[in-house]
C-alpha cells in the first residue's frame, strides 16, 4: 500500500494520500488517527482523580478547561452523542468523507454509517469491525476517533489519562500563546498508549483552542514501510475554529488540521450534535458480512533500511 493510499487514513493524514488514491481507486482511506480508548467510563481506575495530575497548577487549569466546556457531570449524564462528521481536503473539496455516529457514553459502543461509501463502523463492546469497509485506515482505528477529538475536555478524566506540568505554546505562527498540558496514557491504555496529545487551552476563557498530537498506531505505521526505529508520525495540529452550545454543552462545529510543517491538511464539521437518544442494542448487532479487524497497535514489520 503507498504512502498516500494510506494517508487519508487519519483526519490529520488526507494530504499525503490524495495522489495515491487516485492510482489506486478500489481501496479508500478516511480521514482518521489513532486515539485512546478507555471503553467504559464506568469502570475503576487504577489511580484516583488527583494522581493524573502533574501539581495542582495542572489541576487548576484542567478543572476550568472542563468547565468552560459546561462541566464533567452534565457531559456524563447524557446517553449518547451523535453527529454527523465530515471531512474536507483542499485537493479534492468534491469529494468529503461523511460519517453519521453514535457512540454510547459509559461503554462507548459505536455505530457508523458511512453514506457515501455505503459502509458501516460497529464497536460493539468486543471486537471491530467493518461494514463494506474499503478505506485503507482499520475499523479500530477509526471508531472513536471523531468522538474523541470532539470531547477531550471530558476525556481527560478518563482512566489511565495522566496530564503534565502547564506549559505556554502557540498555534503555529500565532501571537497568541495557550496554555499547553500534555496529554499522556498509562500502559494498556487504549489502541495505543503511546500517543500523547497537547491540550492548547485559552489562557483567558479556558475553552480547548488546539491539539497537537502524534500518531503511533502500529498497523498504520507498516502500512507506510516504516523501520521500527520510526515510533510514530507527527506532529499535528487540529485547531477549534467555531464552537456551540447544545443542549447544556460547549461543543466543537469545526476544526482546521495542519501538519508538520504548518501545511493546510483540511477541515473537519461537526453537525446534528444529539445527546438524547437511547444507544439501541440492535445498532452494534454484528451482521453476517462484517468483517473484524484484527489490526495490532504494534509494529509487525521493517521494510525500509
Amino acid at each position: 500500500m503507498t504512502t498516500k493510499n494510506i494517508f487519508m487514513v487519519g483526519f490529520l493524514f488526507f494530504m499525503l494520500l490524495s495522489c495515491a488514491e487516485k492510482n489506486n481507486k478500489a481501496e479508500k482511506t478516511t480521514p482518521s488517527t489513532s486515539i485512546k480508548s478507555s471503553m467504559d467510563m464506568d469502570s475503576d481506575s487504577s489511580m484516583d482523580m488527583d494522581s493524573r495530575y502533574k501539581n495542582a497548577e495542572t489541576k487548576r487549569v484542567i478543572e476550568k478547561m472542563i468547565a468552560a466546556h459546561r462541566g464533567l457531570e452534565k457531559w456524563k449524564s447524557k446517553p449518547s452523542f451523535s453527529y454527523t462528521n465530515t471531512y474536507i481536503h483542499p485537493s479534492d473539496p468534491s469529494d468529503p468523507w461523511t460519517s453519521d455516529e453514535i457512540v454510547e457514553n459509559g461503554r462507548r459502543r459505536v455505530f457508523q454509517n458511512w453514506p457515501l461509501d455505503k459502509a458501516q463502523v460497529i464497536y460493539d463492546g468486543k471486537g471491530y469491525y467493518g461494514v463494506n469497509w474499503i478505506r485503507g485506515n482499520p475499523p479500530k482505528f477509526t471508531a472513536h476517533l471523531a468522538f474523541y477529538f470532539s470531547n477531550l475536555p471530558w476525556v481527560t478524566q478518563d482512566p489511565g489519562v495522566m496530564l503534565g506540568e502547564v506549559r505556554k505554546k502557540k498555534i503555529l505562527n500565532e501571537p497568541k500563546e495557550y496554555l499547553a498540558v500534555k496529554m499522556t496514557f498509562g500502559s494498556g491504555t487504549g489502541e495505543s498508549s503511546d500517543d500523547y496529545y497537547n491540550l492548547l487551552i485559552d489562557p483567558e476563557t479556558y475553552t480547548l483552542r488546539g491539539i497537537e498530537y502524534i500518531m503511533a498506531y502500529g498497523a498504520i505505521l507498516d502500512a507506510f514501510e516504516l523501520p521500527k526505529d520510526v515510533k510514530f508520525l507527527g506532529s499535528f495540529i487540529k485547531k477549534m475554529v467555531d464552537y456551540e452550545t447544545v443542549d447544556g454543552l460547549k461543543m466543537v462545529t469545526k476544526l482546521i488540521t495542519f501538519g508538520p510543517k504548518g501545511e493546510d491538511y483540511g477541515y473537519h464539521t461537526y453537525k446534528n450534535w444529539n445527546f438524547s437518544k437511547t444507544f439501541e442494542d440492535k445498532l452494534v448487532t454484528v451482521p453476517s458480512n462484517a468483517i473484524e479487524d484484527t489490526s495490532s497497535s504494534k509494529m509487525k514489520r521493517i521494510i525500509k533500511k
